[in-house]
């Protein structure tokens, strides 16, 4: 074991042969709940093109007004269940890119949906709403551990774990609903580390 940049702990795994985006995977796929990844559109213009064709169940966290002005430029919620292939595929595609943050969840899409949507826009102290990215690992890593207790629960509601890359990727940050701290676990993703 070995301290990580977020000041949690690592468990190193070793995997020989294994690249770091089939470790995030891996421990993906391992989840005894179905995946989720929410996908930041803003990052990267393919996605929404790539999610067309896809097969796989995905809607835009905006809906609206919000969803006509900023269109393929919002996050989107993908449903990947245990689909080892399609993990990896997304894994592949954005880990270390800030593109988006995965979660595990026992509830049908609709309920995660609807409940994500509550944080898309939040009010500012001032008054004043703003578009609230916790989609975006950089957001999320910093955010979460500085929730009081009671703003953790109501984020993550039926959500068992969020998870997101470390600021270097070479880490996975998994943030449990019934942790005893607000730290992520941290699982380091290079052999030899």
């Amino acid at each position: 074991m070995h301290g990580c940049r977020s000041g949690g702990w690592c468990s190193v795994r070793r995997c020989g042969g294994m690249t770091m985006y089939d470790r995030v995977a891996d421990l993906l796929i391992r989840e005894a709940a179905p995946i989720f990844a929410i996908m930041d559109g803003a990052r990267d213009r393919a996605i929404p093109r790539a999610l067309h064709g896809s097969g796989f169940r995905h809607q835009s966290l905006y809906d609206g007004r919000a969803a006509e002005e900023l269109g393929s430029f919002g996050p989107y919620l993908i449903e990947l269940g245990g689909d080892a292939q399609a993990i990896e595929d997304w894994v592949r595609t954005g880990w270390g890119k800030s593109f988006g943050v995965y979660l595990a969840c026992d509830q049908p899409f609709d309920v995660v949906r609807r409940h994500l949507r509550r944080f898309t826009l939040v009010e500012l102290k001032n008054g004043r709403k703003a578009y609230f990215r916790f989609y975006d690992p950089r957001v999320l890593r910093l955010f979460l551990p500085h929730c009081t207790y009671e703003e953790w629960i109501q984020f993550f509601g039926p959500i068992g774990t969020f998870f997101a890359e470390s600021e270097d990727a070479k880490s996975l940050l998994r943030f449990f609903r019934d942790a005893e701290e607000p730290e992520p676990t941290c699982l380091a993703l290079e052999s030899g580390s």
